[in-house]
């Protein structure tokens, strides 16, 4: 390529049945590149943007930088420091001044060498599932959600337990202003849930907490 920048890799294998993504930043610095991956998952939670990244598993690192895009370019906005952390599995981090608008993300991770990798970007989008409406709660037998104007398309939901433990996930495809109804299922006893609402097509994504009755 004759650009810098983040490249991806897609190897598709027998019609889709199996995918595979690399992800490649080409900063123009051949010598103080880490290899390896570093994946980043984020949703808009509460008053929060949520991101959760994997531990890398190569050379020690010595800390996280979490970058948010303004305009053409990524700024810092904060960091994680890993070199005393070097027990933990994954970290995260917490973006309060996210002003409600699409925010896009990427984590850079630096070792006590100072070489970097960049993780993938993720884009959160507050407005459009902030106007997602979720309801009842608490839950007795059944939970509606109901997509807004500007939310039509495919949505992935998973359900979980407080100890994470998964009990419901469905593929459905929606209309604007179309409602989603789970029906409660004898797994579902009584207690604290996290619903995960995910639009695939936009890569979007939101956490609401709900309580079984």
């Amino acid at each position: 390529p004759d650009k810098l920048g983040t490249y991806v890799c897609v190897v598709d294998v027998n019609g889709g049945c199996l995918t595979r993504l690399a992800y490649y930043n080409l900063t123009g610095d051949c010598g103080g590149i880490l290899p390896g991956n570093l994946e980043l998952h984020g949703s808009a939670q509460d008053s929060r943007n949520y991101l959760n990244w994997n531990k890398y598993l190569g050379e020690a690192i010595a800390q996280y930088v979490v970058e948010r895009k303004m305009g053409d370019a990524y700024v810092p906005i904060g960091q994680v420091e890993a070199k005393d952390m070097q027990s933990a599995a994954a970290f995260s981090f917490n973006d309060t001044q996210h002003d409600n608008k699409t925010q896009q993300y990427r984590v850079r991770a630096v070792s006590l060498s100072g070489k970097s990798l960049y993780s993938n970007a993720v884009t959160l989008n507050r407005t459009a599932m902030g106007n997602l409406k979720v309801y009842p709660n608490p839950v007795a037998d059944q939970v509606h959600i109901v997509v807004p104007a500007n939310g039509a398309g495919r949505y992935k939901l998973v359900l979980y337990t407080a100890g994470g433990q998964q009990v419901y996930m469905a593929d459905r495809t929606v209309q604007a202003g179309e409602r989603i109804d789970i029906r409660r299922q004898p797994s579902m006893k009584t207690g604290l849930y996290l619903l995960r609402i995910i639009h695939q097509e936009k890569g979007e994504e939101t956490v609401v907490k709900l309580l079984f009755e």
